[in-house]
């Protein structure tokens, strides 16, 4: 007797939301995925961009930038965790419309497990609920690939160039410099 495969289960942002507070995940078009723990350099990586953003921003930086894990509820079905996050400017920190804002800027760092996901089904999920920009750092070319959601357009940037910021205006990051130990 051949076996049929019964429908695909589908875990929603109510499953999301029972799983235990110390598990880290992401749920992607309804599949629940574990997120390993980032390396060190991933780490280091993520302070520096931090770091960057902090300066740019100056006082306004508490309120709009968030590092991972910081859930970003895009539908029933998607709930992703950026490295970090940029929201939008004037919104009342703690207030319900904070915790649901869809960030205006995101930025993944690349890593083996995860970089394949990061170029794919993240970025098409980012672009289709709004967020503008996201920048995808990969740290084995020493490259910045910066991708304008809206325009489907991408650039990226390489060690003898400085990465440049279309929604952030201002914000550029000199590739090499970033990329130093």
């Amino acid at each position: 007797m051949d076996r049929v495969a019964g429908p695909r289960t589908r875990f929603t942002r109510e499953d999301y939301e029972q799983t235990p507070d110390d598990w880290r995940g992401e749920l992607i078009e309804g599949d629940l995925l574990v997120i390993p723990s980032p390396t060190r350099w991933h780490q280091s990586l993520i302070g520096k961009l931090h770091r960057i953003l902090l300066e740019h921003f100056g006082d306004e930086a508490q309120h709009r930038v968030l590092l991972s894990p910081s859930d970003v509820h895009i539908d029933k079905y998607n709930i992703l965790q950026p490295d970090i996050l940029v929201l939008p400017a004037g919104l009342v920190a703690g207030s319900d419309e904070w915790d649901e804002a869809l960030p205006v800027w995101v930025a993944e760092i690349l890593s083996p497990s995860t970089a394949h996901r990061d170029r794919g089904i993240k970025l098409t999920i980012y672009a289709r609920a709004g967020v503008k920009e996201a920048w995808l750092i990969d740290p084995a070319a020493d490259a910045i690939t910066v991708h304008d959601l809206a325009s489907g357009s991408a650039r990226t940037f390489g060690s003898s160039e400085t990465a440049l910021s279309q929604v952030l205006k201002g914000l550029s990051v000199p590739v090499a410099a970033f990329f130093e130990v």
